[in-house]
């Protein structure tokens, strides 16, 4: 008998034991890092990677990521949670998130993609159909954004940033209980101004020659495959060249329909809202240091050229940059790439 309640109760052990994995309460989560490069060689001189802190990116008081378990046969059993960092993720690289919303993931079925962040989810928690279609919003107008850090001399710095909400990162997984790294799907571009003493910029709008910037884009998320994502866009596979003769193209397209990917573009502008409640007249440039501005871009966007226009001090004209209006793979937005442009014979605010 003692033998037998020996038993039971290491099978209730199990058994909860069980349970608790199942549940997936909490993940581990990496963000990667950036590479930086510089837009126009010519300006290479003044190429550096920052951030402020290398080129890394971190994790924000209560972001959020969408943790789906697919069902690949069925989509209507795939399962949608949200999951949120705590206060204590601030400027970390690595971080907990914890179970915040929806239904557990539960026990794998074909795999787990994860997404960051949920704000761009356009459906929320609803459920995927049966091909696991789940639609992305690409908006038009992202956040001049400032975080801070301590040095180890104890000052606190700050500086320019992405805004969190335009990124976009996602990877595939079999397995919840091991810490694992996101990937980059969006690229970042880093423009650097110099302006005349009292100018203040408003806002900054990047015009692509060619490419749509903006929209929602729908995909079959069991057929994401980053690896393949990321071999699409190297600049082995994605060029000018390629372009033109159809190579990328056809690759593209091969992918495409297993993705079933549907995309419903809006245009071919972004906007850089300067003017926030933190900085309630603009961002302030000078004449002896650049001021960096960030923007997240979809990969493959600025290569066939674009436009910069720059509005300040509450003027409906702006300043328009032209310098970067011709094809160019070197401008070329790639996922987990920070490309940066630095007209340095230009002043804000002639």
């Amino acid at each position: 008998m003692l033998s037998m309640m020996g038993m039971v109760a290491v099978l209730a052990l199990l058994s909860s034991s069980c349970k608790k994995n199942e549940q997936n309460s909490e993940i581990t989560i990496m963000v990667p890092a950036f590479e930086e490069v510089m837009g126009d060689p010519s300006e290479a001189s003044r190429a550096y990677i920052d951030f402020t802190d290398g080129n890394k990116f971190k994790w924000n008081a209560y972001d959020e990521v969408m943790v789906y378990n697919l069902d690949a046969t069925e989509g209507t059993n795939t399962k949608k949670a949200i999951y949120r960092a705590k206060a204590n993720a601030e400027d970390k690289e690595t971080t907990k998130l914890y179970f915040y919303d929806g239904t557990q993931p539960g026990t794998k079925m074909d795999h787990f993609f994860i997404f960051y962040p949920t704000c761009k989810v356009k459906n929320g928690l609803a459920n995927l159909d049966k091909d696991n279609f789940e639609t992305f919003e690409v908006p038009a107008i992202q956040n001049y954004t400032l975080e801070s850090r301590t040095t180890e001399a104890g000052a606190t710095i700050e500086f320019p940033t992405l805004d969190h909400e335009s990124m976009a990162m996602a990877c595939e997984v079999d397995r919840l209980t091991q810490q694992f790294t996101l990937k980059h799907v969006f690229g970042a571009m880093r423009i650097r101004l110099f302006g005349y003493e009292g100018t203040m910029v408003d806002k900054i709008e990047v015009i692509d020659n060619d490419i749509q910037l903006t929209g929602t884009v729908a995909m079959k998320l069991h057929e994401v495959n980053m690896a393949t994502f990321q071999g699409l866009n190297a600049e082995e596979s994605y060029n000018l060249a390629n372009l033109a003769d159809g190579t990328f193209l056809e690759a593209w397209n091969t992918y495409r329909t297993t993705l079933g990917y549907f995309p419903q573009p809006t245009g071919k502008t972004i906007t850089l809202n300067c003017i926030t409640s933190e900085r309630p007249n603009g961002v302030a440039l000078n004449t002896l240091a650049e001021t960096n501005f960030y923007l997240s871009m979809r990969p493959g966007a600025l290569i066939k050229g674009f436009t910069i226009k720059v509005y300040y001090n509450g003027n409906a004209e702006p300043q328009v940059i032209t310098k970067y209006n011709t094809p160019n793979d070197n401008y070329c937005i790639r996922a987990g790439r920070c490309t940066s442009f630095a007209p340095q014979e230009i002043y804000i605010g002639q």
